[in-house]
């Protein structure tokens, strides 16, 4: 980069000259080069810019105008952009005129470089076409600038596909460097640090970056998101959409990858519709190619292509139906007019949405979540029970949001409330508690389901098949003998009444109430408002036990 022509360039566009000089002063102070301990003499650098200096992009910028603008005038059908000094020339139309206004542009835009005593890559030029001889052609015009064709080609880090590949391997690369991570996670929060904050206002980005273009099929969204949460502890399993649910709640910031995968097609179709970055038939054309993927009795992800098909297929697992390309119908029947509604206001909608699919799959699991009898143990009156069954949407979820202040201790939660116990009320709910029956059910190595408080205490042994000693959470909280002291000290008496109230002969409870006790999780009671809920059990802001 001759620091002359960069001289002559910023005269020509009237760049400051004392700024210019100041940049390159700085880049000629003398320096040494170092290897293994042994130093060079003084060494001045004369032939580039300092890298990662706030001006080093403005004086690259002052290089490229001239040749960008050369090669734009002589081949006006070509698009060139410019990202530092990553430079992508495109053009679309026939075989021929494509061709020729690509080729050319790259003509004009490396013979230019190098008159300025610049170099051109011989190792990263990359051709791709949605015709494959139409390649072939171009890269033998253009033969001495070393292009390779490229079926699968990654531009300002979108993966790109030639011709109707869909290119999977930028996002498999990204979930294997955050796998990688996954030990620096662990390490951070063994040192005390807010894993949560970090991924939530960066850590995930990088594994979710540009799905816009070609969405986020179903089984990579899933790896996505058993990699995040992976991220969230130190080790062991649980459930992986609660574990996420609890990392955002009482925050904006959103980590699960869920919302960029279904926020980033869905917002960029609503933009061009709205910014009219497209003529209305293209629109429609894309619109036509992804309606042929309703009602596939296979996985629609296999035929998308682009941004038409990718946006039908993330609305389609939504529970959404895309009615034109302009408008598109939510699982509650609300329409979206894409001409009328702006993007911001769809991006909360679909915010709104995947929330809801989230909480459907967690539904799926458990369907006893939803019962009324849940509802009248966390003290919901009896008129808005009814009100919340007769209203029961799908999507709703569970109650969490009083427990927020529970997570932060250092808030508004009581005095006696501290770090440990949030953490063990978020292993409680996200279900990593591992009883006695769990280790015995999946194969651990244990010698059988019993609690092993009551084996060591002489009560039963490990052969015993007596309900009373089985190692689960009920047991564990509400009827092991061995911790009845810690219960009458610990425990509000309501709660220890309400659980015998419910005992079964084989001491244990509802399913419903097993939900509820042992996890926190109650149905989200539709329409009930916060104040109305405010001396309720779960809210924990009732009894002052």
């Amino acid at each position: 980069m001759p620091h002359e022509l960069l001289v002559t360039q910023a005269q020509k566009y009237q760049y400051s000259l004392l700024i210019l000089k100041l940049s390159i002063a700085a880049y000629r102070l003398p320096r040494t080069v170092s290897v293994a301990a042994v130093c060079s003499k003084l060494v001045t650098a004369a032939r580039g810019i300092t890298a990662g200096a706030v001006h080093a992009t403005i004086e690259l910028r002052l290089l490229l105008i001239q040749p960008r603008d050369h090669a734009k005038r002589a081949f006006p059908m070509a698009s060139i952009s410019a990202y530092v000094d990553d430079v992508t020339i495109e053009a679309i139309g026939t075989e021929r005129l494509a061709r020729r206004a690509t080729v050319g542009a790259t003509k004009v835009f490396s013979t230019d470089l190098i008159s300025m005593g610049m170099e051109v890559s011989g190792t990263k030029n990359v051709c791709s076409s949605s015709d494959p001889g139409m390649a072939q052609c171009a890269v033998r015009e253009v033969q001495h600038l070393m292009v390779k064709i490229g079926k699968r080609a990654k531009a300002l880090g979108l993966g790109l596909g030639a011709g109707v590949v869909r290119n999977a391997s930028v996002a498999r690369a990204r979930l294997s460097t955050f796998r990688a991570r996954r030990g620096r996670f662990r390490g951070l929060r063994r040192c005390g640090g807010n894993v949560v904050l970090v991924l939530r206002t960066g850590g995930a980005a990088g594994l979710t970056y540009s799905p816009e273009a070609m969405g986020v099929s179903t089984s990579t969204l899933l790896r996505q998101r058993r990699a995040v949460g992976a991220a969230l502890v130190q080790a062991g399993s649980g459930d992986r959409d609660i574990r996420l649910i609890l990392a955002e709640l009482g925050s904006k910031g959103k980590v699960d990858p869920a919302f960029p995968a279904h926020c980033g097609p869905i917002v960029a179709w609503a933009t061009a519709v709205w910014e009219g970055w497209l003529p209305m038939p293209t629109l429609q054309a894309l619109f036509r190619l992804g309606s042929k993927l309703h009602g596939l009795s296979t996985s629609p992800w296999a035929r998308v292509r682009g941004l038409g098909t990718a946006v039908v297929a993330t609305t389609d697992r939504l529970g959404w139906h895309m009615d034109s390309p302009t408008s598109i119908r939510t699982h509650q029947g609300q329409v979206l007019e894409l001409q009328r509604d702006s993007p911001a206001f769809v991006k909360a909608v679909v915010v709104e949405g995947v929330e809801r699919w989230r909480w459907m799959q967690v539904e799926a699991r458990m369907p006893t979540l939803a019962d009324d009898l849940a509802l009248e143990a966390a003290a919901v009156p009896a008129l808005q029970r009814s009100q919340a069954q007769h209203q029961r949407v799908h999507g709703m979820g569970a109650f969490v949001q009083p427990l927020a202040c529970l997570f932060r201790p250092s808030r508004k939660a009581p005095r006696d409330w501290t770090r440990q116990h949030a953490g063990a009320l978020r292993s409680a709910m996200a279900d990593r508690q591992w009883t006695q029956v769990r280790h015995h059910k999946v194969g651990h190595d244990v010698e059988g389901p019993n609690w092993l408080l009551c084996v060591n205490a002489g009560r039963c042994t490990q052969s015993s098949r007596d309900p009373r000693f089985l190692g689960t959470l009920v047991h564990r909280i509400f009827t092991c003998p061995s911790l009845e002291p810690l219960r009458n000290k610990h425990m509000p008496e309501w709660l220890r009444q309400l659980v015998h109230s419910h005992l079964r002969d084989d001491y244990t409870l509802p399913p419903e109430l097993v939900l509820f006790l042992t996890r926190a999780l109650v149905s989200h009671p539709r329409g009930l408002a916060t104040a109305a809920c405010a001396g309720c059990h779960l809210c924990l802001g009732g009894p002052a036990d």
